[in-house]
C-alpha cells in the first residue's frame, strides 16, 4: 500500500513539472509574438513609389548636326620655288591679295581658320595637311592657289578646286608674259581669271554667300577675305 502511494506521489510531481514547463513555453511564445508585432509597428512604411518599379524620366533626344545652310571654301595660297627665285615677296603678296579681292567681288563664301586666317606661304605642305586645315575651318571645298614666276612668263596663277576627300573638281590657270616688264601682268592675269571664275560661281568650290536661304550675298560671320 505504501508503494502505491509513493508511486502516485511521484506521478503527481511529474505531471506538475510538465504543466509548469508547458506554461512557461506558452508564455515565451506569447512574448516573442508580442515582440514581433512591436517591431513591425515600429518599421517605417515603404513609400508607394518604391514599391513599384522605378521609371526614369524621358527627356527629348538631342538632335544631331543640323543641315548645313552655308557652304564655303578654304583658301590656301602657295608661292612656288620659281617665284621665290625670280620674283620678290611684294609681288607674291600683291598677287595673293588680288586673288582674295577677286573672290570677294564674286561673293564667294570663304571659311577661314579663326587662328591662322588665310595662309600665304612658300613652305611645302602635303595635300592631306591642307585638307585637314580645310576640315578644321568647317569648309566644304579647298581652293588651292599657286602663284608662280616661270622663266618665260611674268606671272602665272593656278587655282585648283578639291573636295575634302582630295578629289580635284576643276582647275584654272592663267599666265602673262608680254611686254618689257611685269607692270601689267597682275591686272591681265586677274582679269582673265575673273572671267573664267565667273562661269563657275555658285557651283562646286565657289559657293555664294547666302543670307536667309534666299540667295542674297552677304558677309559670312565665320570668315572673310
Amino acid at each position: 500500500m505504501a508503494n502505491v502511494r509513493c508511486y502516485s506521489l511521484h506521478l503527481l510531481c511529474a505531471v506538475m513539472v510538465l504543466v509548469s514547463l508547458a506554461s512557461r513555453a506558452q508564455e515565451k511564445t506569447s512574448l516573442l509574438s508580442r515582440q514581433e508585432q512591436a517591431i513591425q509597428q515600429e518599421q517605417v512604411p515603404v513609400p508607394p513609389f518604391l514599391q513599384s518599379p522605378r521609371i526614369l524620366p524621358q527627356f527629348p533626344q538631342v538632335p544631331g548636326q543640323l543641315p548645313r545652310l552655308q557652304e564655303g571654301s578654304y583658301l590656301f595660297i602657295y608661292r612656288t620655288p620659281g617665284h621665290l627665285k625670280l620674283s620678290d615677296p611684294n609681288a607674291f603678296h600683291n598677287a595673293a591679295k588680288a586673288v582674295r579681292n577677286l573672290l570677294r567681288e564674286q561673293q564667294v563664301s570663304i571659311f577661314e581658320d579663326p587662328l591662322r586666317g588665310t595662309i600665304e606661304t612658300s613652305e611645302t605642305f602635303s595635300m592631306e595637311s591642307v585638307l585637314k586645315l580645310a576640315r578644321e575651318a568647317g569648309a566644304t571645298y579647298l581652293l588651292y592657289v599657286q602663284i608662280d614666276r616661270p622663266v618665260t612668263k611674268w606671272l602665272k596663277i593656278q587655282l585648283q578646286c578639291y573636295d575634302l576627300n582630295g578629289k580635284k573638281l576643276w582647275e584654272e590657270e592663267v599666265a602673262h608674259g608680254g611686254g618689257w616688264n611685269s607692270s601689267q601682268s597682275l591686272d591681265k592675269v586677274t582679269n582673265e581669271l575673273g572671267k573664267r571664275l565667273n562661269r563657275k560661281v555658285g557651283g562646286p568650290g565657289l559657293p555664294l554667300i547666302i543670307i536667309g536661304g534666299q540667295g542674297k550675298p552677304a558677309e559670312h560671320p565665320g570668315g572673310s577675305l
